[in-house]
């Protein structure tokens, strides 16, 4: 008996080990399967329209996790919601503020980073597209109206009037973005005129506009002033008037300030409210490159503005170190004599002046389609539509079988992936990609493959 007992028992823990390898086994299956789906909830989605691939996106969905820039829009959320809350406790200290006392100076700029070629305008449009009040308006002026809160669930809404884009490439040499920006608000106001009406008896928006067109005209009269300069022949006759003049001039952040404020009350009749000016490409014009963000440190960093730019800060920061050595190629003349002008001073002035208009904190660098495909950590799926929403490439593999799917269609050719590698000859930024796939596409199929097709996904 003892010896049956002791049988019995080996059999039992043998069952046991056998069932508890099965379990193991089949909650193993079930994580691997879990974690997969997981993976395919991380994929992330680029996407194009077809006809417009030479246009920048900004049909992003900011909020939607899959979009490829969603942790740098999640960034720049988080980023806006902080300036916001600033200026707001700025705000209610300039209330209990004594006169004569200087309100702080905000950094109020926020920045997309990226080489070019990169997403860097697409993400700034998308992204100013998400803070517009409607994103089915049939007009492309500044949109202004209902709430819009930065972050999903934050309890403090605020109210945003949207500038258009501003280009500094396109703006001619010694003029100023101040004068773009004003213009852009006398625009927006003129046009806001004409087609809408505004829920304030007559008088009260007779005083209002009466205010906001006298601040208009100060504001460009000190741009003028400051900018263009003037000949003494242009000067008043009385030395009393020439001095207010001068006074005026030098008090133009201020000026530009209560031209914002009363800018927003008239238009949105919101204490929240805050005008956004994006600026797009702020680092192409290298000519003006020193001047703008001189302008922008000078008379843009205001209460109740927020700057929203694209930049290769790189790109940047070499233009200005250009600015620093010509304006000291004097002193570079004695640099090997110990002279304390030297190329590499100019190069670190660069670095600290940028830092401070453009903060390390406020700079967003959007990841590279590049690396993401070396690294391979996160899938990336092109959707390819027109705007009837057919389908142009198959959304159910990555971007590598995708282009090379395109290319067998096209060209016939057959290049079989590869996990090791990337293909050399695919692109690797947005802007190669817009072109591709135009090139591409625009050509005729090359016919059916049907027995020579070899299906290019891997594993199959």
């Amino acid at each position: 008996p003892v010896a049956e007992k002791a049988g019995y028992r080996k059999i039992m823990i043998k069952r046991r080990r056998w069932l508890f390898e099965k379990i193991t086994a089949s909650l193993l299956l079930r994580r691997m399967k879990t974690m997969k789906i997981g993976q395919t909830e991380q994929k992330r989605v680029i996407v194009i329209e077809r006809g417009n691939e030479y246009q920048p996106r900004q049909n992003d969905a900011v909020e939607a996790r899959n979009a490829f820039f969603y942790e740098s829009y999640k960034q720049a959320r988080f980023l806006m919601k902080e300036l916001v809350l600033r200026m707001d406790t700025e705000q209610q200290a300039g209330r209990k503020r004594g006169r004569g006392e200087k309100a702080e100076t905000l950094n109020n700029v926020i920045a997309f980073c990226a080489e070019r070629g990169n997403g860097k305008t697409s993400a700034l449009l998308s992204f100013v597209r998400w803070i517009r009040q409607d994103e089915n308006a049939e007009r492309t002026a500044s949109q202004c109206g209902k709430a819009r809160t930065t972050e999903p669930d934050s309890e403090q809404d605020h109210h945003y009037v949207v500038l258009d884009s501003v280009d500094p490439t396109k703006m001619e040499a010694g003029n100023s973005i101040l004068k773009v920006v004003i213009s852009r608000l006398f625009n927006e106001f003129r046009y806001r005129e004409e087609v809408e009406e505004f829920p304030y008896n007559d008088r009260v928006k007779n005083e209002k506009r009466t205010r906001l067109i006298r601040l208009f005209q100060k504001c460009y009269h000190e741009v003028e002033i400051l900018h263009d300069g003037k000949n003494a022949t242009d000067w008043p006759l009385d030395e009393l008037e020439q001095i207010a003049e001068l006074g005026d001039s030098t008090n133009l952040q201020e000026s530009f300030r209560s031209l914002v404020e009363e800018y927003l009350s008239y238009m949105q009749k919101f204490e929240d409210s805050y005008l956004v000016l994006p600026i797009d490409d702020a680092d192409t014009n290298i000519e003006q490159t020193y001047q703008l963000l001189e302008d922008i440190r000078k008379y843009l960093f205001v209460p109740k503005l927020i700057i929203v730019m694209a930049a290769n800060i790189q790109q940047m920061e070499t233009t200005l170190e250009q600015s620093f050595l010509e304006r000291y190629k004097v002193g570079l003349q004695f640099e090997d004599k110990g002279g304390m002008i030297t190329v590499e001073r100019c190069h670190q002035a660069a670095e600290f002046y940028l830092e401070k208009i453009i903060p390390g904190s406020r700079r967003i660098y959007l990841p590279s389609l590049k690396n993401t495909f070396n690294e391979g950590a996160i899938p990336v799926t092109i959707q390819y539509r027109n705007k009837n929403g057919d389908i142009y490439l198959p959304e159910d593999c990555d971007y590598q079988e995708q282009m090379l799917y395109l290319l067998h269609q096209k060209t016939g050719l057959t290049f079989l992936t590869a996990d090791d590698h990337f293909h050399d000859f695919l692109p690797t930024n947005f802007r190669e990609l817009s072109h591709f796939l135009a090139y591409f596409n625009a050509m005729e199929n090359c016919g059916s493959f049907e027995q020579d097709m070899v299906v290019i996904r891997s594993g199959q």
